[in-house]
């Protein structure tokens, strides 16, 4: 009788044993593709993200391969909303020379974008008439923050000009590689002089490049 309790006993024991293991094996399969899944999708090309527009079309960065690119958080009820009219003035400048600005409204800094997206399409082409794209409202901090101000703002991706966005109308221009060139504080107008500089230079390069190849 005591034999056979024994036996019984180490039974239940290995029967407990396996199934511990194999809960065990599971999680660690688990936490293991978890790993893989994140490291695949990590983005390190700035032309392999896209938005989405205000109208709901998703559009690919790299449209905008060859192009020198200005990217914007904006607010419709901020001390700095009159820079629109600065930014249509520039894309007016630059547009027929590969030259785009994508404007990405925001609500995190002051809740000064609190709207929808048709209130913000409405807002931009009656009050500033602005012909240039316009994202849909999203998130540039935080943890849902846009995959774009993830690579902006990762020093990772863009290791120049990291760091957090601290207010509306941050600028980050981009050259015609998805090469983070330059980045500027709401206190620089996107019509000033460094700006328009910088954009030239960066055309006039590209056009030296594209000559020699031809």
């Amino acid at each position: 009788m005591k034999t056979i309790t024994i036996i019984l006993i180490t039974c239940l024991a290995l029967i407990a044993a396996t199934k511990l293991y194999g809960n065990l094996t599971k999680k660690k399969i688990v936490t293991n593709t978890t790993t893989t899944q994140n490291e695949t999708e990590t983005i390190t090309q700035f032309h392999d993200l896209s938005y989405t527009t205000l109208l709901g079309d998703i559009i690919p960065l790299s449209t905008y391969k060859g192009k020198v690119l200005l990217i914007v958080n904006t607010a419709s009820h901020c001390g700095f909303t009159y820079q629109y009219t600065h930014l249509q003035k520039l894309y007016e400048t630059f547009q027929d020379k590969d030259f785009e600005i994508i404007g990405f409204p925001c609500n995190q800094f002051g809740n000064q974008e609190p709207g929808s997206n048709e209130d913000i399409k409405q807002f931009c082409d009656l009050r500033y008439k602005t012909t240039f794209p316009m994202s849909e409202k999203i998130d540039v901090a935080g943890k849902n923050q846009n995959p774009i101000y993830t690579f902006l703002t990762s020093p990772k991706t863009n290791p120049n000009f990291s760091g957090p966005i601290n207010w509306n109308f941050n600028k980050f221009l981009i050259d015609q590689n998805g090469n983070v060139i330059a980045r500027f504080s709401s206190l620089e107008k996107p019509n000033s002089k460094k700006i328009k500089n910088l954009i030239n230079k960066s055309l006039a390069t590209n056009k030296k490049t594209t000559t020699k190849k031809n």
